[in-house]
């Protein structure tokens, strides 16, 4: 479990708990309200008396000395654990393509990476000047790296800003620090790109009479393309 490094602590028993234990406790913590029992004396909250360490374990052990109302003891003393979170901001680790870089393709994919998981809704970024069409936007498993990618090409030989919402947070709400944007320049040439593949990527296929198509946005040089054609494994396959 994660908890705020200010959050009281709920401890329940199923029987009503001798007082002797609020006392104990009182003796040792100068303020008694730092220690507080529900009116039915089966529940008590634990307030600490400062914020905890963020990202810190703590093991909260009841010993069987416990008694409820008719002095019965605990069988076994209590033990259970829980981790305050981690209070430090996130920060932006690094990007792709890198802050400064040049010459990128007209259908570069962007791609950021944070210190922490964040709130990955909330991620939001501001691309200037504007690409046309819909932004794909997918993040790993542990939400800490944002890949961002446009049908359409971005214009060629322009300089590209991309800056974080200040309001991104970690899965917290702790807000993004230090630098939230980088800029790259595009090239002056479109790179062709692959349209389509048949068979899709998976599909399963005959072992007889397969057909293969490749699919491309420019003209393409057929030499350049069977130089830069090949199958793993290759036993079998001839290309003529």
């Amino acid at each position: 479990m994660q908890y705020r490094s200010s959050q009281q602590l709920v401890c329940k028993s199923r029987r009503e708990a001798e007082s002797f234990l609020n006392s104990r406790v009182a003796q040792k913590e100068p303020h008694p309200k730092r220690f507080l029992w529900a009116d039915d004396s089966r529940s008590f909250q634990v307030f600490p008396g400062s914020p905890l360490t963020g990202g810190r374990p703590y093991v909260c052990t009841i010993g069987d000395t416990l008694a409820d109302m008719t002095g019965n003891h605990l069988a076994l003393p209590l033990e259970f654990s829980f981790t305050t979170r981690d209070t430090t901001p996130p920060v932006l680790l690094g990007t792709v393509p890198a802050d400064g870089a040049a010459n990128q393709t007209l259908l570069t994919t962007l791609a950021m990476a944070f210190s922490k998981p964040m709130a990955t809704a909330g991620v939001l970024l501001d691309i200037l000047p504007a690409v046309p069409g819909i932004a794909h936007r997918s993040w790993n498993a542990s939400g800490t790296i944002l890949t961002v990618w446009f049908a359409e090409p971005f214009a060629a030989g322009t300089r590209y800003q991309v800056t974080i919402d200040p309001a991104g947070s970690e899965s917290f709400g702790i807000p993004i620090s230090g630098s939230r944007a980088f800029s790259f320049t595009t090239g002056a040439i479109a790179n062709p790109r692959v349209v389509s593949v048949v068979p899709l990527d998976g599909a399963v296929v005959s072992t007889s009479t397969p057909k293969l198509w490749l699919t491309f946005d420019h003209p393409m040089d057929p030499v350049s393309v069977a130089a830069a054609l090949s199958f793993t494994p290759a036993d079998g396959v001839v290309l003529n």
